[in-house]
C-alpha cells in the first residue's frame, strides 16, 4: 500500500497510512521498515521517516544495516546533512558495518550542500574498499562541474573510463553545460567528443549551448 501511494504521489494518504500502522503497532521486519522509509523519502518526508525509525520498537522491529541505509537515503534526499551525519555515527556505534549503500547517500548529501572536502573523504573510503561504480563517479563528477572544478570533473571521467565504465548521455550533457558556464570551452569540446565516441548523438539543447559558448569566445569557425 505504501509503495502504491508513494508512486501515485498521494502524500496525505501515505501519512495517514503510516500513522495508522504506528497506532496499531503492525509487526514489521527490518527490511519492511526500510522499504517503508524509502517510500517516505521518495516524497520528501524526512521527519516522518525519522519518526518511523525511532518508533521501530512499536512495530516489534529492530533496525539493521539495510534499515539505516534506507534512512540515510531518505534524509539525504531532503538535504538533511546534519541528520545524515548523526544517523551514520549512530549506525557505526550500534555495530553495523557501513557498505557501499551506506556511504553513497552520505556522499550525495555532502555533494548536494557543497561540502567539498567531506565529499572527497567519503569518496576515498568508497574507493579504498573497491566500491566505486558508475553512480558514485557520476555523483562526484557532476558535483565538481557544479562547483566549477572543471579539471577535476574531467579527471573523474577519465578515471571512470579507465575502470571500464562510461557516463550516461544525461551526465555528458550536464557536464558540457557546466563547462560552458565556466567558460571552459576546451573541456566542453573534449567532453562532447567523448559523448559522440560513446555513441550518443545529443539533442538540440547541447548543440545550442556549445554554439553560444563558441560565439561568446569569438571562435566562429568552431561555432
Amino acid at each position: 500500500m505504501a509503495s502504491t501511494l508513494s508512486r501515485a504521489r498521494k502524500r496525505g494518504l501515505l501519512k495517514v497510512l503510516v500513522e495508522d500502522m504506528l497506532t496499531r503497532g503492525c509487526p514489521m521486519t527490518p527490511g519492511g521498515l526500510g522499504f517503508l522509509i524509502r517510500c517516505l523519502g521518495s516524497l520528501g518526508f524526512a521527519d516522518e521517516a525519522n519518526c518511523v525509525f525511532d518508533r521501530a520498537g512499536l512495530l516489534n522491529c529492530v533496525p539493521n544495516a539495510y534499515t539505516y541505509n534506507c534512512l540515510l537515503e531518505a534524509l539525504g534526499k531532503s538535504g538533511r546533512v546534519d541528520s545524515v551525519e548523526s544517523r551514520f555515527g549512530e549506525m557505526v556505534r550500534s555495530g553495523w558495518e557501513p557498505d557501499k549503500y551506506t556511504l553513497t547517500p552520505v556522499l550525495q548529501a555532502y555533494c548536494d550542500v557543497g561540502r567539498f572536502e567531506d565529499a572527497l573523504g567519503i569518496f576515498g573510503k568508497i574507493r579504498e574498499r573497491g566500491w566505486v561504480d558508475e553512480h558514485v563517479f557520476t555523483v562526484l563528477a557532476v558535483s565538481f562541474s557544479k562547483w566549477g572544478e572543471v579539471d577535476r570533473a574531467c579527471e573523474l571521467v577519465e578515471m571512470m573510463e579507465g575502470s571500464g565504465m562510461r557516463p550516461r548521455e544525461k551526465t555528458f550533457c550536464v557536464l558540457i553545460h557546466g563547462f560552458v558556464k565556466e567558460s571552459r570551452l576546451d573541456k566542453a569540446e573534449l567532453m562532447f567528443e567523448k559523448m559522440k565516441g560513446s555513441g550518443f548523438r545529443g539533442d538540440g539543447a547541447i548543440y545550442n549551448v556549445l554554439i553560444e559558448g563558441f560565439c561568446e569566445k569569438k571562435e566562429m569557425a568552431k561555432a
